[in-house]
């Protein structure tokens, strides 16, 4: 607000708020002033009733009163109008009110006018304080008020020294008056202009309001929208890792009558040509197997069954065993395949998963070895103070623009290849899990490195280490195992496979016939298919345990092809001692005998 004497807002916007403002609180004075009018001319009616010393002329009132009352009648008609032209009516007003009172005085008797002649300049003091104008205005007021009330002393013949004291008189309470009016101007700007800003920033705040509440609703629906498009990808997810745990159970259920049959196959008396269709059945079914095992491996990740189980391993003898593998596989390759670590350099015992592992580097040789048509293959395997650095390097065709792209599910760089292109995704969901890292690199010269590494944590060597020829234990022999397949093919490889590890066989198709065997014969081990028709697997255990000797606990071997979160809990979990993946081997099944049934 400016400092000026005769105050205005700079924006014309402000100023003319401001000007309504004081006009409706101008309306108040108004009324105030007819409501005093009316009370002092009621006042002085009855005074001049009831004594004869006060005499005013009547005539006096109505000029005043009358114009007050037509006023508060157009007030009342036209409030609008008398908000636009306010401070004129005002400044009338004033006028008005002044004359007549100065003329009330003017014509009252000698006697009347020394009683009300105090009255007057109080009354004049109040309208110029109390009606909402101008300074200037207010200032042309009490020249009109000092100079009336000169002539009325005049008129009325004051002696000399009166009336300078009352003109003196009249002069102060003229200037106190618009002093007082200019003063309440001032607050009054002050206290709107403090108002409007405050009005100014709450409908600013309500705005902001208004408009974050907007945009919490279009976020909020935004976030529906995208929490519904997670669901809808969490359920597409969910739908395709339970089709892929479907159709690797499906699969495996045959494929388990496939192996075991090539694998009994192989230990009876062939000729030269029953052995070569039976190593190219063989062959099949391990790719086949392998197959199958990257689709159980990736449904068991993705789904969260994935476990990685650090033991203390021998790493030396782990990289030996993976060389000598290697090297059986590829026999009739013309590649170069090497091996290169220095035994001085790579620490001996370590803590890690020598499952995970060995499956990481023989799917990385592999895949070299598949994209390797001349040239060397090679392994090498180095540790720093933290981390066991695995390096896979060829003289292939060499990587894709975008090396790293090789790692995506279902990518297979040429047509042909065979596999589903998941076996180094697998590697790397493998590594990740095991807090490692896997990458792919152009080699210069030709060719691709894919590293691998993985955190080192160092192991002390177990006091008993179980040795190659260690691990041929012996079972029990003729033990009576009760074999509980509703397959007849895998009822038939089973009972195959326990025969020729010296176990007396007994197969029962569903769960009534297996309980009822169990009552009926001794029985030393179980061996229990989890899904069948009518009573499943989970049940016929539950029940088993429910009937039996706690001292007396029957070992019951779980088998199933399930991929699912918590397979293997549940079967625990219904009383299960054990577990056996489809397709089994007949190594599996002897692992089985000597544990439960040692000799």
């Amino acid at each position: 607000m400016p400092n000026k004497i005769f105050q205005q807002f700079e924006t014309p916007e402000v100023e003319s708020a401001f000007q309504t403002y004081q006009a409706k609180r101008a309306i108040s004075v108004v009324f105030w002033i007819i409501l005093g009018g009316i009370s002092i001319g009621i006042v002085f009616a009855i005074e001049g009733l009831s004594a004869s010393t006060l005499n005013i002329p009547l005539v006096s009132h109505i000029a005043w009163v009358v114009p007050l009352v037509i006023l508060t009648l157009w007030l009342r008609s036209s409030h609008e109008q008398f908000i636009a032209f306010y401070r004129p009516t005002m400044f009338v007003l004033g006028i008005l009110c002044i004359s007549t009172t100065l003329g009330a005085i003017a014509l009252a008797d000698v006697e009347t006018f020394r009683i009300i002649k105090k009255g007057t300049l109080l009354a004049v003091f109040g309208y110029l304080a109390l009606l909402r104008i101008e300074l200037k205005q207010s200032l042309i007021l009490s020249a009109i008020a000092i100079l009336g009330f000169t002539l009325v002393l005049l008129h009325h013949q004051v002696p000399s020294v009166v009336l300078v004291q009352d003109v003196t008189e009249i002069v102060i309470a003229s200037l106190m008056g618009s002093v007082a009016n200019w003063l309440i101007e001032n607050e009054s700007r002050a206290g709107f202009l403090l108002t409007h800003d405050l009005t100014i920033k709450i409908e600013e705040v309500e705005r902001a309001r208004l408009a974050l509440a907007d945009e919490v609703k279009e976020h909020r629906a935004t976030l529906s929208q995208l929490d519904g498009a997670r669901q809808e990808a969490v359920q597409a997810s969910q739908a395709k890792s339970d089709f892929l745990a479907a159709v690797s159970h499906e699969l495996r259920t045959p494929m388990n009558g496939m192996v075991g049959a090539i694998q009994l196959l192989d230990t009876t008396t062939l000729s030269n040509e029953q052995l070569q269709y039976q190593e190219v059945l063989a062959s099949s079914a391990q790719n086949l197997s392998l197959l199958l095992d990257d689709l159980f491996d990736l449904t068991r990740i993705e789904v969260g069954l994935m476990r990685i189980e650090p033991t203390p391993t021998n790493l030396h003898q782990l990289l030996r065993q993976i060389e000598t593998n290697s090297l059986r596989s590829a026999v009739e390759q013309t590649i170069d395949l090497r091996f290169e670590w220095d035994q001085a350099v790579l620490p001996r015992w370590v803590l890690l998963d020598p499952k995970r592992v060995t499956q990481i580097l023989a799917n990385l040789i592999q895949n070299s070895l598949k994209f390797t048509q001349n040239g060397w293959v090679r392994l090498k395997a180095t540790a720093t103070t933290d981390r066991i650095q695995f390096s896979v390097s060829d003289t292939g065709k060499g990587l894709p623009l975008d090396a790293q792209s090789i790692f995506q599910k279902y990518h297979q760089e040429l047509a042909g290849q065979g596999g589903l292109g998941l076996g180094l995704s697998i590697c790397q969901m493998l590594t990740d899990h095991m807090g490692g890292s896997i990458s792919a690199h152009h080699r210069q010269g030709g060719g691709a490195e894919l590293r691998v590494e993985i955190p080192l944590i160092m192991a002390n060597e177990p006091s008993i280490v179980q040795t190659p020829a260690a691990l041929v234990q012996q079972h029990r022999q003729h033990a009576h195992v009760l074999v509980v397949e509703d397959n007849p093919i895998n009822q038939k490889v089973a009972r195959w496979s326990l025969e020729q590890l010296g176990c007396t066989v007994k197969v029962a198709a569903d769960g009534t016939s297996a309980l009822r065997q169990l009552e009926d014969e001794h029985v030393d081990l179980v061996i229990m298919d989890c899904e069948m028709p009518g009573m499943s697997g989970y049940e016929i255990t539950q029940n088993i345990r429910r009937t039996e000797d706690a001292m007396s606990r029957l070992p019951i071997i779980a088998l199933t092809a399930h991929a699912t979160l918590g397979a293997r809990e549940r079967c625990l979990e219904a009383g299960m001692d054990d577990y056996l993946a489809k397709p089994f081997r007949k190594a599996d099944l002897q692992r089985v005998l000597e544990r439960w049934l040692p000799a």
